[in-house]
């Protein structure tokens, strides 16, 4: 069975690659993570775009994890005089790490995210490849995901553009479609 938890930011990129893996026949569940300072309309954005497209919703604290595995971390590497990259370290940790780990114990087969990359396997390695979209390109952020995070990965977003993006979303009727 085809199953995924979709991370759902509330904004267009989450809603439209929620709406082309439900498209495919992927049974789906929305999550939005509570890391730091969330908006209430992109929690509520996030969980309408789910019931509107027919799954259901849940909102992750890990606001405490979030400040103790990047924020901290973050604070620590610059007194020391390095430069941090804090959201490499939270796609690792936190999104690829926690969120994948919760993914799997839930039941679900994989993790989807409206990245702009593109994970092709080969043989028997999973290669992480840019997004067709190199303005919005995010596959540099993600350099520090394992083999066995890229297996469990998908990211529909990564063949299309920011602009077929907001046109699936007005063609469909998202409420986001043109939010920033």
């Amino acid at each position: 069975m085809n199953n995924a938890i979709i991370a759902m930011s509330g904004g267009v990129d989450s809603s439209v690659a929620a709406f082309l893996m439900k498209d495919k026949g992927y049974d789906l569940r929305g999550v939005t993570l509570s890391l730091y300072n969330e908006s209430e309309r992109d929690i509520r954005d996030a969980k309408s775009i789910c019931d509107n497209l027919g799954f259901s919703h849940t909102t992750l604290n890990m606001k405490e994890e979030f400040t103790r595995e990047v924020i901290e971390e973050f604070i620590k590497a610059y007194e020391n005089s390095r430069t941090p990259n804090p959201c490499v370290v939270c796609n690792k940790r936190i999104k690829f790490g926690k969120l994948l780990d919760y993914t799997l114990g839930e039941g679900y087969n994989f993790l989807a995210t409206g990245h702009y990359a593109q994970v092709e396997k080969i043989g028997d390695r999973y290669i992480l490849k840019k997004g067709k979209d190199t303005r919005k390109d995010q596959s540099y952020m993600l350099y520090l995901l394992t083999q066995e995070i890229l297996s469990k990965t998908l990211f529909p977003l990564g063949s299309l553009t920011k602009e077929k993006i907001r046109e699936i979303s007005r063609s469909i009727g998202l409420s986001v479609a043109e939010k920033k």
